[in-house]
């Protein structure tokens, strides 16, 4: 190894000090995802739920390679775990810190498929974006409410569909949400109606369910970790090739 590639790897491993450290060096943050590719950084706040999530995942993904698009992809734990499988995944992430902690743990580790984007997706980017075989749409949709309103977060979800080219794994918070999400009256049966008004003549399978937060701990930070007491749908949405009878 050269004393450039030397360089490199100790200005990620300071970099990643900072990122995931409140005090630089003192005490560790709480990230979204358990970053479980690195030196033992973190508790996650959705450890739980993320890892019952990648495993409904990989229950459907075929072992053939294939493109996948990760919207709201946080430190990277799916589209780590999901290009480690030989799948190309690209990672859309509106928060700069987790962006980079995706970059330098996809380096670290010598994982080259996956391209991490630090970009909130939005109608006019999801409409120059190429198709791919797989989305990945988990926990985004309702703060696309709560950030525009309703209308708007269903036509960036029917763009995202329309460059879908095999299925779409989604998941939303409802009534455990905050008051300002406005959802909070939307129960699983309205929001099945809602997806296939948006999204026209699909098939939505529930696929399981994974470990959440509740209202009064959803903006919390260091305490704010998942529980089994709470708990959100995971579906599958594929187009509907079954003919009428």
């Amino acid at each position: 190894m050269g004393r450039r590639d030397i360089a490199y790897r100790l200005l990620d491993k300071l970099y990643m000090n900072i990122l995931t450290n409140k005090y630089i060096l003192f005490k560790k943050e709480t990230l979204y995802h358990p970053v479980s590719f690195s030196d033992g950084v973190v508790k996650a706040k959705r450890e739980n739920g993320t890892i019952q999530r990648l495993k409904l995942i990989e229950s459907i993904i075929e072992e053939e390679p294939s493109s996948i698009l990760d919207i709201g992809s946080a430190e990277g734990f799916f589209s780590m775990a999901l290009a480690q499988r030989g799948n190309f995944v690209a990672a859309f992430e509106g928060k700069k810190q987790r962006s980079m902690i995706g970059q330098i743990t996809a380096r670290k580790n010598g994982i080259n498929n996956v391209a991490f984007y630090n970009c909130n997706l939005d109608i006019e980017i999801a409409k120059s974006l190429p198709v791919f075989d797989t989305v990945l749409c988990l926990a985004v949709w309702h703060h696309w409410v709560r950030l525009h309103d309703l209308e708007y977060a269903n036509k960036l979800l029917q763009v995202i569909w329309s460059k879908t080219d095999k299925r779409m794994f989604f998941e939303t918070g409802l009534t455990e949400l905050p008051d300002d999400f406005k959802l909070k009256d939307r129960d699983e049966e309205w929001l099945l109606k809602n997806m296939k008004s948006v999204l026209g003549d699909v098939k939505i399978s529930k696929l399981g369910e994974s470990s959440s937060f509740s209202s009064e701990t959803f903006r919390k930070t260091a305490t704010k970790l998942d529980s089994a007491e709470f708990k959100r749908v995971f579906y599958m949405i594929e187009k509907n090739t079954e003919k009428d009878k």
